[in-house]
């Protein structure tokens, strides 16, 4: 039993086929290993999203309104309006009136973020006066500080017509969403709407608001919108023509926030892409060379890494 030799290590035996540079065998070799570099990158960059130009994830927002509006209401022959704005009320004094604005924040889970927003702007009404087409443009702060840092003025903006002149009440239900033109960069601390006020400068002109606000990459918008015109208040069983109510419903909800990914995100993601092809390719060769060399189809030298059955 001491006498008797163990196997204790076991490897195949090994047979190196050799080949001049310039044979066949070798520019066979030469052509399938660059192919197997090459082509899977090739394959890689052909298909879509290869090197990837965008990025996104959700994120909560902190919002807060600012206790800031500009409301108007038209009907037949009449215009209403109120801000908290004193340069464009002093400009519309003719058409002012002092409503009721109630607003409120919601935070359902208590997590110190406001998953809702309610607000309501009653104007009173005198005589025959009715409410036909309602404008209403509210501001609030909105952050973002997961992945991108974002500090903005942003606004909601209401723009309801109705034909019919006998409603009391406009309600406008949604959720409050991120809208961008452009990508925000990866690394991107942006507060260049955190600095300015939407209704500076006014001078009575509501359109060049909205135009400012508009062309701005980032706002914020009501998206999906549900309105609806009735004649009934809430908890009133009668209707009240003495007054129009506009009542604003928001959810906030997880944003989709739209950004330019780093150099490290697009490097992974276009190696991620190349791995997946070149396993697929390196399957192929692996048949394709085993085919070739294995039933010595392109001549060779055969070099065996060992004498057979030689004993060490």
């Amino acid at each position: 039993m001491l006498s008797r030799r163990w196997t204790v290590h076991r490897r195949a035996l090994a047979l190196k086929q050799r080949a001049l540079p310039l044979s066949l065998a070798f520019l066979f070799h030469a052509l399938l290993t660059v192919c197997l570099w090459v082509l899977p990158f090739l394959i890689a960059f052909a298909t879509p999203s290869f090197w990837v130009k965008e990025g996104y994830y959700y994120e909560v927002p902190r919002t807060h309104f600012k206790h800031q509006l500009v409301a108007m209401f038209e009907g037949p022959g009449t215009l209403l309006t109120w801000s908290t704005v004193p340069e464009w009320n002093s400009l519309q004094s003719a058409h002012l009136r002092l409503p009721s604005v109630k607003a409120r924040e919601v935070d359902n889970n208590y997590d110190g973020i406001t998953d809702e927003f309610h607000a309501s702007v009653a104007m009173p009404l005198v005589g025959s006066e009715s409410i036909t087409h309602v404008y209403a443009m509210l501001l609030f702060q909105y952050d973002l500080k997961d992945r991108i840092r974002l500090a903005m003025e942003t606004a909601i903006y209401v723009d309801e017509a109705n034909s019919a002149g006998d409603h009391s009440v406009l309600t406008v239900q949604g959720d409050m969403h991120l809208a961008q033109r452009r990508p925000l960069n990866h690394r991107a601390h942006r507060t260049i709407y955190n600095t300015t006020d939407l209704f500076e400068d006014m001078n009575g002109d509501f359109a060049s608001v909205l135009y400012k606000y508009h062309i701005r990459n980032e706002t914020t918008q009501i998206y999906p919108k549900y309105t609806f015109w009735g004649t009934y208040d809430e908890g009133v069983p009668q209707p009240s023509l003495s007054q129009f109510k506009l009542v604003l419903q928001l959810k906030i909800p997880q944003q989709r926030v739209i950004y330019q990914p780093g150099f490290f995100e697009t490097m992974k993601f276009g190696w991620v892409q190349y791995m997946a092809v070149f396993w697929l390719v390196w399957g192929v060769f692996y048949v394709v060379r085993w085919a070739v060399f294995g039933h010595f189809l392109l001549d060779t030298y055969c070099v065996y890494d060992r004498i057979p059955n030689k004993d060490f």
